[in-house]
């Protein structure tokens, strides 16, 4: 529309589509070697009415060989992706009976939307499944994390003392939203609290290995989380290893494209734009000066990241009309 209506702009407009932001960004990887990045932009991946904080992302994976297999857990599976909250986890155990282990189950107390069942009981092992609720890693409080309503039940097992002491750390580590468990919780005014999701784990009777999410405020660096994560497992002979990392980001409130998306918002829509912050990641972090600017609206229904992800007509045509004033705002020639 701003080409058809030959609006005389000053700066240069450019559409980046990227297809590997959810797997590792070697998109803009080669982007970057290939073309200059923009000075100032907006990624349309997150909401309105502007996101100018994005906290640092860690992907941390802590393990163990065992010096003698485990003596009566055999198996706790759960998770697919770091940063997504567990809805199963499968527990299988050995040599314990059958008759304490559903006597704790009944005796656990559960959210609504949790269960915990014995799924099958096979020669001298016995199966259990743990359902909980799904959520975005960066929103943990928002889910019900299945592995660990199975590590609460686990931590009320008569079990072995490695047992007890590894299941009675990784539960009082991860049970929490924001890192108190491992003595991390940072916090700053601009983007809030720390967050932790316990996103995968694999363990055996041999080995155990986990996956932690962690979101850190955009004023800290990756070091204050990784000095303490790294005592805490060398404490317990356990391995770190830092599988991915994204640098916090943050665009100050009062800075001009800050204003002049928030201006083109109001504009737009006669709401009152206001900046805010997220514990995601988006493409917005490629640009010194770039921020999260739509497509989804306040009180609309969460569906990123959901099966069926949609965006409405009627939303969609406001959101190019709001897009569109952006780029005048932002780009167009003053008037002489």
């Amino acid at each position: 529309a701003i080409k058809d209506l030959e609006i005389p702009l000053q700066k240069k407009v450019r559409l980046i589509l990227g297809t590997d932001e959810e797997s590792g960004w070697a998109d803009m990887d080669y982007y970057k070697e290939k073309e200059e990045i923009p000075v100032i932009g907006f990624a349309p991946d997150a909401e309105f009415p502007l996101i100018h904080a994005e906290k640092g992302i860690l992907h941390l994976e802590i393990s163990k060989k065992f010096s003698t297999p485990l003596r009566y857990i055999q198996e706790i599976r759960g998770g697919q992706r770091a940063n997504v909250v567990p809805d199963t986890c499968t527990v299988i155990l050995k040599d314990l009976p059958l008759k304490t282990i559903q006597e704790i189950l009944q005796e656990m107390v559960l959210p609504e939307g949790v269960s915990a069942k014995v799924k099958e009981e096979t020669g001298e092992s016995i199966i259990l499944t743990f359902k909980g609720l799904s959520a975005h890693g960066s929103l943990p409080q928002k889910g019900k994390n299945a592995l660990i309503f199975a590590l609460k039940f686990l931590k009320e097992l008569d079990l072995s003392q490695e047992e007890k002491k590894l299941i009675q750390w990784l539960y009082e580590g991860s049970k929490g939203y924001y890192g108190e468990g491992f003595g991390i919780t940072l916090a700053d005014e601009p983007s809030g609290k720390l967050s932790l999701n316990l996103g995968i784990m694999n363990c055996s009777a041999e080995d155990i290995s986990f996956v932690l999410d962690i979101r850190y405020p955009v004023t800290f660096g990756k070091e204050d989380v990784l000095i303490p994560m790294t005592k805490e497992a060398e404490k317990r002979g356990l391995n770190l290893l830092v599988l991915s990392h994204q640098e916090a980001h943050h665009v100050p409130k009062e800075s001009p494209l800050v204003q002049g998306l928030l201006k083109a918002y109001s504009e737009v829509t006669g709401k009152e734009g206001y900046p805010f912050a997220i514990g995601g990641g988006t493409y917005a972090k490629v640009m010194a000066q770039g921020v999260a600017f739509g497509p989804s609206f306040p009180g609309e229904p969460e569906v990123i990241h959901s099966p069926d992800e949609y965006l409405s007509i009627e939303n969609l045509i406001l959101t190019t009309k709001i897009y569109a004033q952006a780029i005048l705002n932002l780009a167009q020639k003053p008037s002489s």
